[in-house]
């Protein structure tokens, strides 16, 4: 990654879309880090164990939209599975995540459902998960 013209951060790799990059500018202004942007550190856990926390990106897109803060004030905790869902349905499609970023999300959001305590609020996750997507899916094709 180079540094861009006086802008005092790196220039992201066509990997790293303008929403992604964007949002992880924002909420470094709230950190105050300037480490060059690459995909395999926005991989990277926050947490000090894996199941507990959340990838750079999913922390960083978190951290950027007030709404997001409202709608999961815990996404490490007690709303990390609705949040990991939004992440990889809506928010994937919002900031047009790459795989590569998707798996890591897919990992967590299939560890958050694991620390849930009913089997039927696991179930009822992976079915919203598996309708939404099938729905994008549908949209996308050009069937609504």
């Amino acid at each position: 990654l180079r540094e861009s013209e006086g802008k005092g951060h790196a220039v992201a790799p066509a990997i790293l879309n303008n929403r992604i990059t964007q949002a992880v500018l924002k909420a470094r202004e709230l950190t105050v880090t300037h480490e060059p942007i690459e995909a395999a550190g926005l991989n990277r856990m926050t947490g000090a164990e894996k199941p507990a926390g959340l990838t750079y990106l999913a922390a960083a897109i978190h951290s950027s939209r007030p709404d997001l803060q409202r709608t999961f004030p815990e996404p490490e905790k007690r709303d990390a599975a609705a949040y990991l869902l939004w992440l990889l349905t809506d928010g994937a499609q919002e900031y047009d995540l790459a795989p590569v970023f998707i798996a890591p999300l897919r990992e967590q959001w299939t560890a958050a459902l694991q620390r849930l305590p009913q089997p039927f609020e696991r179930l009822r996750y992976r079915l919203t998960l598996w309708g939404k997507l099938a729905w994008l899916r549908f949209r996308k094709s050009g069937g609504a």
